[in-house]
């Protein structure tokens, strides 16, 4: 990978995935594939690729995207997710044609495969995820709608690096080092539980404790080699986490990474401010309880949850993933955090745990007309 960084400008600049070192993933070595194919080709010479789907949206193949959508003529970019059936094993495959020239003004590309006339065109393109309505004709971020990520920052749960050790511990801990942990597993529309502890050493600035009491001073003490292994870790203390911003903000949206539907819940209260969203979740933070509650609602809406599994990376046994990119790109109301109807619904299915889904979706309906 080294290698392929110092070699290939479009694994190398995919933003902050790019790093070896860092909490997001490294780019998929299929990115590389891609701007080495349009290398070797001559000029208007065609290549023609079977890729991973994600590279349609993930933030790592954001530089790639951009350099095909300005500098080659693409023919066809296909989902075949549908089509994996045809393959001997569980793929999630895109299909890509193109040549090595400038696309003209106006050129449309097919978004299917057969002759099915779905279309788009390429100059509406660019760095940001590429998702398309049903009919293939217009991206989805290009909706008169502003995207939630324009107006909200979503962000990962805490991750340790060493889950065995950090969540539920195996030795006994002073009980004012542990906090509720949830995983994306646990949480759903309106609902999470946390019957797990996670040992959180840290400090109301986010800062690993300078000093820890007995108990937990020679628990770390036993994994203290294993802990500065860690490909995150820098320096420090070895109960040392990241992404703790997690566990800090007041009033916090949740939902899973990989999941069947998207599923939000906003953690309110005493208590669930105390929760500490693992990073198995994207979680964004919120000014009041009642932008919370109103983005909460929003998400857990079937016109948003929809749009949302329509667009989604596609994983095994029926799971898709819900990361940022995704969300970020999905539509919300410039009103829609203020919302009487939709916090009043939304406060109505947290507390008491029945969601009036007919009404939520027709104020969610109501609000994406008005824009």
């Amino acid at each position: 990978r080294e290698a392929l960084k110092r070699r290939y400008r479009w694994f190398r600049s995919g933003g902050r995935a790019g790093r070896s070192r860092g909490f997001a993933p490294l780019p998929d070595l299929s990115v590389a594939f891609v701007e080495r194919a349009f290398e070797l080709v001559r000029p208007e010479g065609v290549v023609g690729l079977l890729l991973p789907a994600k590279l349609l949206t993930a933030q790592y193949a954001a530089v790639a995207r951009d350099g095909l959508a300005r500098g080659t003529t693409l023919s066809v970019i296909a989902n075949l997710t549908e089509r994996q059936k045809a393959f001997d094993a569980t793929v999630y495959p895109l299909a890509l044609i193109g040549s090595r020239s400038v696309p003209p003004s106006g050129h449309r590309l097919a978004t299917q495969l057969g002759g099915s006339g779905a279309q788009t065109i390429q100059q509406s393109l660019g760095a940001t995820p590429w998702t398309f309505d049903p009919a293939g004709t217009v991206p989805v971020t290009r909706a008169s709608v502003p995207r939630l990520g324009d107006r909200l920052r979503i962000r990962l749960g805490a991750k340790t690096g060493a889950d065995d050790i950090f969540v539920d511990p195996p030795a006994p801990i002073e009980n004012e080092l542990l906090r509720p942990a949830v995983r994306g597993r646990d949480v759903g529309a309106f609902q999470f539980q946390s019957n797990r502890k996670v040992i959180w050493a840290i400090d109301r600035r986010g800062r690993p404790e300078s000093g820890l009491p007995p108990l937990a001073a020679r628990y770390f003490a036993t994994h203290e080699r294993r802990l500065k292994l860690r490909a995150d870790y820098q320096a420090g203390p070895p109960w040392t986490v990241f992404r703790t911003d997690a566990g800090l903000a007041k009033h916090r949206v949740i939902w899973a990474d990989l999941a069947r539907q998207l599923g939000a819940v906003a953690l309110l209260g005493s208590a669930a401010r105390l929760v500490i969203p693992l990073n198995t979740c994207y979680w964004i933070g919120a000014d009041s309880p009642d932008d919370a509650l109103a983005l909460a609602g929003w998400l857990n809406s079937r016109p948003i949850r929809e749009q949302a599994k329509r667009h989604a990376t596609v994983a095994a046994s029926g799971y898709s993933r819900f990361n940022a990119d995704l969300v970020g790109n999905l539509p919300l109301a410039s009103t829609a955090l203020t919302d009487a109807t939709l916090i009043g619904l939304s406060r109505v299915a947290h507390e008491t745990g029945s969601i009036d889904q007919a009404a939520l979706d027709r104020r969610v309906l109501e609000l994406l007309e008005e824009g």
